[in-house]
């Protein structure tokens, strides 16, 4: 599975640490959608996060 931050407001989701790549079972993929939002909320405190695709 990969996930990818959905945000209008970064344009390069992996400078932002926007982008989790081979990610298996529940538990890796709940930990990278909190790292990714921590990351992109770092990044970009202002951004719009709209959540993630997988």
């Amino acid at each position: 599975m990969v996930m990818k931050l959905h945000s209008p407001d970064i344009a390069y989701k992996t400078d932002a640490g926007g982008v989790r790549l081979d990610l298996r079972g529940d538990g890796e993929i709940d930990e990278a959608f909190r790292q990714i939002v921590a990351s992109a909320r770092q990044y970009k405190p202002d951004a719009r996060i709209e959540g993630v695709t997988l």
